[in-house]
């Protein structure tokens, strides 16, 4: 066991954590009026991929390390940085133009379920038991709950069918990210998790840049000051110092520890949506809400020596 002081540090690292990351749904809500999604979520993959780089001296890492990476490594940057950046960011934000953002936070709760279902799937796990399948029964009936019938009834309004979309986005984003989790899995390379991160968030980068001049072509946007100051902000507070202080947790406190982060984005995100933007939560969202946490609880896997995932927005 952790020392108190240190296990104190853990908790208020934590804290801080569900701050970054749990309060990134509302702020994703207010620019996305104004910057596409795409735009947004290259904007802070930028800033954190030259942010992740910098800090690699002060994870002890020498910057040539990431340099001198081989070919096979620099595929996996770019699959992982994908996954678990790129495109679930992208989804989100696309999502968020349709719903609020304390219901995307409650979908992004459902990543852990999406986890257990892949490595199931990839042999990465070579048993589910009978409380990983009620888990994952339990999670699946908080998603019907929170869509709700009319959802799927209504196709033919239109505007049930753009949020329907929205939350399929989110739900969408999920899976990449339980995607990544389990990818990351299976990499053999002993590296340490700042220079994956870093080289995660640098390739993602490339890929994306020239995609969104393409697609977007930010230079066309008239955003206001604010809106660019929130997509700064995404970049150095979500992401970059979100990703690392959220290493700094996985070395002191470990991955079990570490993995609560995912207990706790949801409410916090409904939280700052309500109080925030003047979002309303009604019971079917706090009932999916509940259900969502308990498949978590009922599904979580044992520590292991590198990070089980995690909902980073």
């Amino acid at each position: 066991m952790p020392p108190k002081s240190a296990r104190l540090a853990d908790i208020l690292t934590l804290l801080v954590l569900t701050a970054l990351w749990g309060s990134a749904f509302a702020v994703i809500k207010v620019t996305v009026g104004e910057i596409p999604p795409m735009t947004i979520a290259t904007g802070r993959i930028v800033v954190a991929s030259v942010l992740l780089v910098a800090f690699l001296p002060l994870m002890g890492v020498k910057l040539s390390a990431l340099f001198k990476a081989d070919g096979r490594m620099w595929r996996q940057f770019f699959v992982l940085g994908l996954l678990g950046n790129g495109i679930p960011f992208t989804l989100v934000g696309f999502g968020q133009e349709r719903i609020d953002s304390s219901l995307a936070a409650i979908l992004i709760g459902t990543m852990p379920i999406f986890t257990v279902l892949l490595a199931r799937g990839f042999k990465v796990e070579r048993h589910l038991s009978a409380r990983h399948f009620l888990g994952i029964a339990i999670g699946f009936a908080g998603l019907v709950v929170l869509m709700g019938p009319e959802a799927l009834a209504g196709l033919s309004d239109l505007r049930n069918l753009s949020v329907l979309i929205g939350q399929l986005a989110v739900v969408g984003g999920a899976f990449s990210y339980a995607a990544n989790a389990v990818y990351g899995r299976v990499l053999t390379e002993d590296m340490p998790i700042s220079l994956l991160a870093a080289g995660n968030m640098l390739a993602c980068a490339i890929v994306m840049l020239p995609v969104t001049l393409i697609v977007d072509r930010p230079w066309t946007l008239d955003p206001s000051w604010a809106s660019i100051g929130w997509v700064v902000w995404l970049g150095v507070g979500s992401t970059a110092f979100g990703v690392w202080i959220y290493l700094r947790l996985l070395l002191s406190a470990g991955p079990t520890f570490a993995a609560l982060i995912n207990y706790m984005i949801p409410g916090l995100g409904i939280v700052v949506g309500t109080l925030w933007l003047g979002e309303t939560v009604g019971l079917r969202e706090l009932l999916s809400l509940a259900l969502i946490l308990v498949a978590m609880s009922l599904i979580r896997a044992r520590a292991k020596t590198r990070p089980e995932g995690t909902t980073a927005t």
